[in-house]
């Protein structure tokens, strides 16, 4: 009889934009669909940014200057740490 598929709930998206299940939604449903949409799914963009560090690494980069060994995803979280390595070295 209903055939249209019933709405996403709020922590649906947030599953889907790969948000941890701890994570709380402190806005209206209204708000939290606003947010989600607008979100970026972190995994994808973690899967994407290996496949470029992969990438970069393959290449015959004969400068001084660039070091894709800092591009190390495991161990980096933020850009300090980048810079960090890349002083380090």
């Amino acid at each position: 009889e209903n055939k249209n598929p019933r709405k996403l709930t709020p922590r649906e998206c947030a599953r889907l934009q790969g948000f941890p299940e701890q994570f709380i939604i402190p806005v209206s449903d209204t708000q939290a669909y606003k947010q989600f949409g607008n979100s970026v799914a972190v995994p994808v963009i973690r899967a994407v940014a290996e496949k470029v560090v992969e990438a970069v690494k393959g290449l015959p980069i004969h400068s001084g200057e660039f070091n894709p060994e800092i591009l190390d995803l495991q161990s980096v979280d933020n850009i300090s740490e980048v810079k960090e390595k890349k002083n380090e070295g």
